[in-house]
C-alpha cells in the first residue's frame, strides 16, 4: 500500500510505504518487483497471486494520481514484457477521502479519471 498521507491512523506506518522523496520511491519500486517475483513463482497460488498484484494508494490528490498512472504504465509496458501472464491479476486502487479524485480542481479536470481513459 502507498501512503500519501497517515491521517494519523493507528498501524499505517508498520504497514505501508510513502512517497515523500526519491528513496521512498525506490523502496515502492523495488516492492513492486517483488511483489511481480514472488507471484511468478510456480508455488504461488492464484488467490496469492491477486493478493500480491493488488496495489492500493491512498489519496487521490495530485500527487496519487499521478503515481497510479505511472504505476499503470509500468504494470501494463514494462512489466508486461516480463510476467505477461501476470498482468489480468494487477489491480491499482485509489482510495481518498473526498467524494471525488482531485477534488481541488474545477469539474473539467476532474471528469478524465472518472471516465478511465487508461484502461485497456
Amino acid at each position: 500500500m502507498l501512503i500519501l498521507s497517515s491521517f494519523c491512523s493507528a498501524g499505517v506506518k508498520e504497514n505501508a510505504l510513502f512517497l515523500k522523496d526519491v528513496g521512498d520511491a525506490r523502496k515502492i519500486r523495488n516492492r513492486l518487483l517483488s511483489c511481480f517475483e514472488t507471484a511468478a513463482l510456480p508455488t504461488t497460488s492464484d488467490e496469492m497471486r491477486k493478493m500480491l498484484l493488488n496495489f492500493a494508494i491512498v489519496g487521490g490528490g495530485p500527487t496519487g494520481i499521478e503515481f497510479s498512472a505511472e504505476m499503470h504504465d509500468l504494470i501494463t509496458e514494462d512489466m508486461k514484457r516480463i510476467y505477461p501472464d501476470l498482468i489480468k491479476y494487477a489491480k491499482i486502487t485509489v482510495y481518498d477521502v473526498a467524494p471525488t479524485v482531485l477534488s481541488m480542481f474545477d469539474e473539467v479536470s476532474t471528469d478524465s479519471p472518472k471516465g478511465s481513459p487508461r484502461d485497456n
